[in-house]
């Protein structure tokens, strides 16, 4: 297992983290020393393997000793025996801006976050704690758990809740981190490209077709937008089956947000635990296989080359989003009609 940066942490308000707060979140103290890593090297004969954030450390007092304290940590040592494919991330906690930390706090290893270089996912709070207390090592503690969190609660732990290895009487820490987790693996997610795939096979910054959580008024509604997945994490939790109307079966947490048609066309956003038979949850697109025949190539290749997309105002009556093709009369457009596609004159349009 080779060196493995930890994802940038977004800040609250970027639009890769909108909605972060809809379920259940877990908040933990952002602590302000050196960003960290140990793991185990099966390259280079299954040593002990530290780094910073940014490269591995080989000698003697890099990282003002972090390299010094691995490879004198036996539980950490232990630990990484028994669990060889797991990669520990966390806080050095070393002198650095903030100097109201507890004299005994200085120069441990805070854990933050557990990933499995085999199944390529971040665990879960719930499922790293255990496995860490086992081993005696000391990792960043969730210090509140919130459902459907609102801002003025996060704002509240940031300057009264944030108390974590502070001297009495010195304040609060640097700052929270926001944890969310949620969907079964075998649910499956739309990928940037317009493949649907099981939430299971998503991987670390692979990009996915996102919705904003809110109206917007310039475009009078939500609409789609690109995302990328920042942290993937596995935990062990109460499923709920769905089964909707149309005959489709869909799982998830109870902590899953929905959108639910209230009044018409008031829309809103409710738990799965929230959900009763005949809520009405909205369906923006159907799923769908990808079609690898030959025939499948053979019509992608009139789109790639002839093809059009036309999207209607909002504002417009019955709004609608049409892709067509045009074609001359022919050998060629006899066959596309043949496959039962709508055929106008000399055009070829699929609604």
């Amino acid at each position: 297992m080779q060196f493995l940066r930890y994802p940038h942490v977004e800040n609250t308000g970027r639009d890769e983290v909108e909605g972060i707060e809809v379920g259940t979140t877990y908040v933990f103290p952002k602590l302000d020393g050196s960003n960290a890593s140990v793991w185990r090297d099966h390259h280079n004969g299954s040593i002990i393997q530290c780094s910073s954030r940014n490269r591995i450390l080989e000698n003697l007092g890099d990282l003002q000793g972090f390299y010094d304290y691995v490879q004198g940590r036996m539980p950490l040592h232990a630990f990484l025996a028994k669990f060889p494919f797991y990669r520990l991330y966390g806080e050095w906690l070393c002198k650095h801006t903030l100097k109201t930390y507890r004299n005994d706090a200085w120069k441990e290893f805070y854990i933050f976050d557990v990933y499995c270089d085999s199944s390529k996912t971040f665990l879960s709070y719930e499922s790293y704690k255990p496995l860490l207390e086992e081993f005696g090592l000391e990792y960043v503690p969730c210090i509140k758990e919130i459902k459907n969190g609102s801002t003025e609660q996060f704002i509240d732990i940031v300057t009264k809740g944030n108390t974590y290895l502070i001297k009495d009487g010195e304040g609060v820490g640097e700052g929270i981190v926001i944890k969310n987790y949620c969907v079964t693996p075998d649910m499956r997610i739309l990928t940037h490209d317009l493949q649907w795939k099981p939430a299971g096979d998503i991987k670390l910054g692979e990009e996915l077709i996102g919705l904003t959580e809110e109206r917007t008024e310039l475009l009078r509604g939500r609409h789609f937008c690109s995302s990328k997945v920042l942290q993937l994490t596995e935990d062990t939790e109460e499923v709920f089956e769905l089964t909707l109307s149309d005959g489709t079966i869909l799982k998830s947490t109870a902590e899953h947000p929905w959108l639910v048609i209230r009044h018409n066309t008031v829309y809103v956003w409710r738990r799965t635990d929230q959900l009763f038979v005949g809520s009405r949850i909205r369906r923006v697109l159907p799923t769908w296989k990808t079609d690898k025949s030959y025939e499948a190539g053979w019509l992608a290749g009139f789109y790639d080359g002839e093809g059009t997309l036309v999207h209607d105002y909002p504002s417009m009556p019955n709004p609608h989003i049409q892709v067509s093709f045009s074609q001359n009369q022919g050998r060629s457009l006899l066959s596309c009609c043949v496959s039962g596609l709508e055929c106008e004159q000399q055009s070829l349009h699929i609604l």
